[in-house]
């Protein structure tokens, strides 16, 4: 198996691949003729109309909204093995910012009510579990 490209600037800057996982489940998928491989997870098609756009160094790249990317986490926690508890910080982490702005909060529950029900279920589930809440739903 090759592992996942990464990219990361002397300033720090850490750029990763993903991609949707596919039926044959690898970890790994080449992305064309690039030379990049992108590690393959459930759920990222949430990424592809829930982004924000970073300009870093002249270049502009489309990163997953806070919300999605907290909602994916949640999603897949329980299938992250020994990654799972980074997972579970980096959670918290953003929910934090997000709990922190009425937009932000706003923003969630605009993804979050489109889920299906069982991703919602999953969602509700994980906070459950780790005795976290939903960011707070805020009133138009």
């Amino acid at each position: 198996m090759t592992s996942k490209s990464r990219f990361v600037s002397p300033e720090g800057f850490e750029v990763e691949f993903l991609a949707k996982l596919n039926r044959e489940g690898l970890s790994c998928v080449r992305l064309g003729s690039s030379g990049i491989f992108a590690e393959s997870l459930s759920y990222v098609e949430l990424f592809g109309s829930n982004y924000i756009e970073v300009k870093r160094n002249g270049i502009l790249v489309k990163v997953a909204s806070p919300s999605a990317f907290a909602i994916q986490k949640m999603l897949i926690n329980d299938r992250r093995g020994n990654k799972a508890e980074k997972d579970a910080q980096a959670i918290d982490y953003v929910l934090s910012f997000i709990n922190a702005s009425t937009k932000s909060c706003a923003e969630f529950y605009e993804l979050f009510d489109k889920l299906p029900r069982k991703w919602r279920k999953t969602i509700e589930e994980y906070c459950r579990l780790r005795g976290i809440n939903l960011p707070r739903r805020v009133s138009n």
